[in-house]
């Protein structure tokens, strides 16, 4: 049976987002879970699954750094709304710590900061309610579908309502199968050398071809001060595949650039 690898334990938003793409391609495969992102992407595996942006919080970073490094390709993606709840045992003022997982900190920073409370950073929400349920004087930021009841809880702490995360599928080879008359692609883009007028050359590129990019976003290379890795995303008409890659061609002696998924 095929293997994917998802960010664990069980009862994450990647879970969630696991499950969905099984049920909506009808895959056959066994799920595992791995603590990180950086484990995610250094095991074999067929399918994997890692979130990528946050509509309040951004681009996950790492998952963009291992995206450019790895040689798999993203197929498909998802969205999911994504809300959490603050739980405690006792009342809130009289809370001495909260555990939170890093991401979700950021995206719930208004009540943290109204809190004040020491905050004990976690690398996944079923890590902070675990831990919670071990420190009795403490509170807990979680998936709202985690644990049905607590003695205090409060609803919907996320800093923006129309919270979500979009997730990713990645898979060993490139999806051109999709109906879609408009491909998704994403790909990075790494200069040789930093010279004034390069990212003009890049976008010029993209506005003479008529592609709308959707996002763009720099990333250190690090190698050394003031290197960058650019990544895109862009819709991209079936027909213009080709062409694009052409025009890239040109600019080969200026940056090499990366496929990273059409979708």
């Amino acid at each position: 049976m095929k293997k994917m690898m998802t960010l664990g334990p069980k009862g994450t938003y990647s879970e969630i987002a696991s499950n969905t793409f099984i049920k909506n391609l009808n895959l056959d495969v066994s799920l595992e879970f791995k603590h990180s992102i950086d484990a995610c992407f250094s095991t074999v595996f067929d399918y994997l699954v890692v979130p990528i942006e946050n509509s309040s919080d951004g681009f996950i970073q790492r998952t963009l750094d291992l995206l450019a490094l790895s040689n798999a390709y993203i197929t498909h993606d998802l969205t999911l709304p994504i809300s959490f709840k603050l739980i405690s045992n006792i009342p809130l003022d009289e809370v001495t710590s909260i555990y939170v997982q890093f991401k979700a900190q950021n995206q719930c920073l208004d009540i943290l900061n109204t809190l004040g409370k020491k905050l004990i950073i976690t690398e996944s929400n079923t890590e902070s309610l675990d831990k919670h349920l071990l420190d009795f004087n403490s509170a807990a930021i979680i998936p709202s579908h985690l644990l049905a009841s607590s003695n205090y809880v409060v609803n919907a702490v996320e800093d923006y309502k129309n919270n979500e995360t979009r997730f990713i599928l990645i898979e060993n080879n490139l999806n051109l199968e999709t109906t879609s008359l408009l491909y998704k692609v994403s790909m990075c883009i790494i200069p040789f050398d930093d010279k004034p007028g390069l990212l003009s050359d890049i976008l010029f590129l993209f506005s003479k071809e008529k592609i709308n990019l959707s996002s763009i976003m720099s990333r250190p290379t690090k190698e050394k001060i003031g290197s960058y890795t650019f990544f895109l995303d862009f819709l991209l008409e079936k027909d213009k595949l080709e062409s694009l890659f052409c025009e890239l061609e040109k600019l080969k002696e200026r940056f090499h650039y990366k496929l990273l998924g059409i979708y």
